[in-house]
């Protein structure tokens, strides 16, 4: 229901602002950088937590904060691309535990399949920064 959703979203941008956030938080330098791709963003943490808005606003903050920490200020008001991903990263992507599949399942959403003994990085966070990437292009078809 239509109605249902835009009281869901109204009742999220609530419980956003009252969530104790600095100025220079993830979620409020997105907010600073790209208000439309932040508020678009919104329904995506909505489904994620059930229509929770207490537990999408946790979520989404949670989300900003990573993806601050993982790939520097300047993403934050987009969606993440393969050229955010530095030379470690591609190599932990090529080196397939980790493969997005072209096609998507019966809901449209992307697919993905993983093969732990295919796992391969330098560093913990290039397989952090790849399942961010991950969930950047699932969102794209959700």
């Amino acid at each position: 229901r239509p109605e249902f959703v835009q009281e869901r979203l109204a009742s999220l941008s609530q419980e956003l602002s009252t969530l104790n956030h600095t100025p220079k938080s993830g979620y409020h330098r997105a907010v600073q950088q790209n208000p439309d791709y932040v508020d678009q963003e919104r329904l995506k943490f909505l489904r994620a937590d059930n229509f929770d808005t207490s537990a999408a606003a946790v979520r989404m903050m949670k989300h900003f904060q990573g993806k601050l920490e993982l790939f520097g200020p300047d993403v934050l008001g987009r969606n993440i691309l393969l050229s955010d991903l530095n030379a470690d990263d591609l190599e932990s992507l090529r080196a397939g535990g980790i493969q997005f599949l072209l096609a998507q399942d019966h809901a449209t959403r992307g697919v993905i399949f993983t093969r732990n003994l295919n796992y391969q990085y330098k560093d913990r966070n290039n397989m952090v920064r790849l399942e961010k990437k991950r969930g950047a292009l699932v969102s794209k078809y959700n």
